[in-house]
């Protein structure tokens, strides 16, 4: 196995390779933006379906990517998870995980074993909402950015990083 990608639901995605599981974007909990967005069909144990993951990637803070109800049950289950976010100058998405009681951590590149992980965000002059992550492993790569509006910058980013990836999460 060089990299695997798992569709969950939604937006959420698990990443893995031989050295770690990347659990991207786990919104589960019903009723997101004030109660008008539900999942068909409800997913029955999403614990036991998802598994222990060793991130827990936050691509933004918009309630159908951060779930900071299930975030808490889930870390309560696998507390060695750790939660990524992208560095971002403002930092909404930090601030607001602080309030709520999530740990996390701000990162721009982690190596474990022969597996790399970039997360790049998507900065924008009048706010800072969407990131993306890339994982490399022997040679493969993998890049999610889901829901990031067009930007040159984080682009050129990606290219220099990865300049072949062999999947793209677009949505």
């Amino acid at each position: 196995m060089s990299i695997k990608v798992r569709y969950i639901y939604s937006a959420c995605v698990l990443i893995e390779t031989i050295d770690l599981k990347i659990l991207c974007d786990p919104w589960v909990s019903e009723g997101a933006y004030d109660g008008s967005w539900y999942h068909y069909p409800p997913m029955k144990n999403p614990l036991e379906t998802i598994g222990p993951a060793d991130f827990i990637y936050i691509s933004h803070i918009h309630p159908d990517h951060y779930d900071p109800r299930f975030l808490k049950v889930y870390l309560g289950k696998y507390p060695s998870a750790k939660v990524l976010i992208a560095p971002f100058s403002n930092n909404i998405l930090s601030k607001k995980m602080d309030r709520n009681g999530i740990a996390h951590e701000i990162e721009s590149n982690i190596s474990i074993g022969k597996t790399n992980i970039w997360v790049v965000p998507n900065e924008r002059v009048w706010h800072d909402v969407d990131s993306a992550i890339i994982v490399q492993h022997d040679g493969h790569s993998v890049v999610n950015m889901n829901d990031n509006i067009y930007n040159e910058g984080q682009i050129k980013k990606i290219k220099n990083v990865v300049p072949k990836i062999d999947i793209a999460l677009l949505a």
